[in-house]
Order: structure tokens, then C-alpha cells, then sequence
């Protein structure tokens, strides 16, 4: 978790912190599983040197949907109709019907919660920024409230009929699409600041967002220990053992209730009668996890020499005889994807390394916050 260093490291030293250790755990069948991990998600990622890295921001992050649209096969989705919609045809004006309904609840709920309808921030790629700018609506949010819902134009797989639109048979296929999404951001009573985004067109894929920080924090705070925190990073704890044993504590139970929770609230076209007998709910699976070493540096100087030295060291990152050490895979003549690295946002104050490598990538960034 948060890691005190008490002299200033040299610049060689500083560097080994990080890259002490292969990132070939990441590939672990635990990690894709998700459903039937029963150990706490602590150890997940556990270093060499003992030090528990953990789920961090946008970090135990469950993505439903893109893969959710393979596997809902379209002979399900009409029987579902046929059994719960009294037979509705599944034609152009059938979808279209479904995601007007969304947006007319949605409208409706917005007014309802208080919670305002927001464009995305100019800059809206960069995560802090929009942090910053929904942190007014969170000022005064009570436990569970919907603070604000930001809508953003993201790709989803959604189900489309092909053909005319009084065609009565058309053609159903899932299709990967830009379309609005919504993102209802949420004061959670466990979690803390989340969100989830809701895809409003069928079968309405969605991704859930939990940070572990503030879930440690809350969990802190009910058992009376003091402590200090800064965004991501603990920089003091007054029970540093039992603040490790409730990190080491996060289990999948802990996920799949505020998951499940949330996207059956923000999903009306279900009915609770539907969930219970067709068993129509999302499948939750990891889509992204972080794992990271918070290292305090109480001089700026040393976290920008840090910062330089990373991306020297780095910038070859992604030549093929560093890929089988990051990705766990070897690169052959069989292979076909992107294979390249990148220098991203140089613009921003921290610039970002992106390895990629077939459909992933590995990334590199140093978060500074000031204290």
C-alpha cells in the first residue's frame, strides 16, 4: 500500500522500485475467473519483496457488455421476448422503442435525484481533469445519492436490426457502435465515489468503476483509525497492521453486491421478476485492474528525476525482447496486431508510455499529487 521512503533514494535505486519484478502475473487464471475467486484480492499481484500492491482507481474496473453481446446468443434474446414481451417482434422500431424508454427514465430521474445531465469537461480524456470537475457535485452528496450523471460518447456493442425499417423479419446482429453512454456517478455507502456507465441501447452493456482506496477508507473510518490520505496514496496510518488486514480483506463478494446493485438500479427494462426466472442480469468480469506502489517523495525534485529516469529507461520498452517479459507471449511470425510504443499527452505535465502488443498494452505513468 502506501510506502514511506525515508532518505532519498539514488537514482538507480529509485528506479528498481518499480521494475524489481516481472508483470507476467497479470496473465493469472485468478484474474479471468472473476466469478469463481473465493481467496481475498489482496494478494492479487503480491510483490517479491512482500509488499501488497492493490486494486487502485478505474483500477477493479468490471466491463459488461462488449463480451456479453457474444455470449447472449440471438436465439435468447427472442425467446426472451416471446416469454416475457407477449411475442414482440424484435424489429428496427422494437430497439428503437427500448433505448427512447432509457432516455425518457433517465430524463425523468435526473429530475428526481437532483442529479444534473453534464457534457463532458473540455480534456475530457484526461482522468484527473475530470475529477476535478466533478468534485463540486460530491461536496454535499449524502450515502448513496447520485451526485451527477456525465454523458460520453463511447464504443458498445449494441443489437441492431439490418434492413428496412418496416421490415418485420430483419436481419439481428451485435455491432460495435460510438454511441452516448451515461455515466451516473454515485456516493456510494461501502465504496465511496463511483460510477457506473450504462449503455442505453439493448442489451446495455455497461462498466463499473470502484476505487479500493475509498472502500480501505470507509472501512477505516468505522473502526476509528486514524489515518491520512491523499487521493490514492495513505501517507500516514495509525494501525498500520489492521489497515493491511482489511486491504488484504476485499473479496469478489464485496464487488459483485455493489455491482449487481447499482446495475439493476440503472437498468429498468428488467423487471425483478425477469432477473429472478430468466436470470437476465450482467456477467461480471475484471476489464481492467491497476496495481501500484504509492512511494512518498516529500521534495518535488526527486519525483521529476524519477519521472526522467522512467521514461529513459523505457522508451525501447516495447522492442519484441521486451514484449515475452511484460505480455507473456512471444512474438512470431504468426503474429498479427499492433506492436509498437508510444509516448502519449505530452502536452500534460506527466507524459504516458503505452506498449501495445495484439489487443492490450501495457501503460506507464507517474501520478503526482501535491499534499
Amino acid at each position: 500500500m502506501g510506502i514511506s521512503v525515508p532518505k532519498v533514494l539514488g537514482k538507480d535505486e529509485k528506479v528498481a522500485t518499480f521494475f524489481d519484478r516481472s508483470l507476467g502475473h497479470i496473465q493469472k487464471p485468478s484474474l479471468v475467473r472473476f466469478v469463481a475467486t473465493t481467496e481475498p484480492l489482496g494478494d492479487v499481484g503480491r510483490n517479491r519483496d512482500r509488499r501488497t500492491t492493490h486494486l487502485e482507481r478505474e483500477t477493479v474496473c468490471l466491463l459488461l457488455g462488449k463480451h456479453r453481446g457474444e455470449s447472449v446468443h440471438l436465439q435468447h434474446v427472442l425467446g426472451f421476448f416471446n416469454t416475457y414481451r407477449h411475442g414482440t417482434r424484435v424489429i428496427r422500431k422494437t430497439l428503437t422503442e427500448i433505448a427512447d424508454q432509457f432516455q425518457g427514465w433517465l430524463k425523468n430521474r435526473s429530475q428526481k435525484w437532483g442529479a444534473p445531465l453534464l457534457e463532458p469537461p473540455e480534456g475530457e480524456g484526461d482522468e484527473s481533469r475530470r475529477d476535478k470537475f466533478l468534485d463540486p457535485y460530491f461536496q454535499n452528496a449524502q450515502p448513496n445519492q447520485v451526485a451527477a450523471i456525465l454523458k460520453a460518447r463511447e464504443p458498445a456493442r449494441i443489437l441492431v436490426a439490418i434492413g428496412d425499417k418496416d421490415n418485420n423479419s430483419p436481419h439481428l446482429e451485435y455491432q460495435q457502435r460510438w454511441v452516448n453512454q451515461f455515466n451516473f456517478y454515485r456516493n456510494d455507502t461501502h465504496w465511496g465515489r463511483m460510477f457506473v456507465r450504462i449503455c442505453p441501447y439493448f442489451p446495455f452493456s455497461a462498466r463499473v468503476c470502484l476505487n479500493q482506496h475509498h472502500w480501505l477508507a470507509i472501512r477505516m473510518q468505522a473502526e476509528g483509525i486514524d489515518f491520512q490520505q491523499s487521493t490514492n496514496a495513505f501517507l500516514k496510518c495509525a494501525n498500520p497492521a489492521r489497515w493491511q488486514e482489511l486491504a488484504d480483506s476485499l473479496g469478489t463478494q464485496d464487488l459483485l453486491r455493489c455491482g449487481q446493485k447499482w446495475l439493476a438500479a440503472f437498468t429498468p427494462f428488467l423487471s425483478d421478476r425477469e432477473r429472478k426466472q430468466a436470470g437476465c442480469q450482467h456477467r461480471l468480469f475484471f476489464s481492467q485492474v491497476e496495481y501500484c506502489d504509492n512511494l512518498i517523495f516529500h521534495p518535488r525534485a526527486a519525483i521529476d528525476e524519477l519521472t526522467q529516469r522512467l521514461l529513459d529507461l523505457n522508451r525501447a520498452i516495447g522492442q519484441p525482447k521486451k514484449i515475452t517479459m511484460i505480455f507473456g507471449r512471444k512474438v512470431t511470425k504468426q503474429y498479427k496486431g499492433k506492436l509498437q510504443t508510444v509516448i502519449e499527452d505530452l502536452d500534460l505535465p506527466n507524459p504516458v508510455i503505452r506498449s501495445h502488443y495484439g489487443h492490450g498494452f501495457a501503460k506507464q505513468y507517474v501520478a503526482m499529487t501535491e499534499s
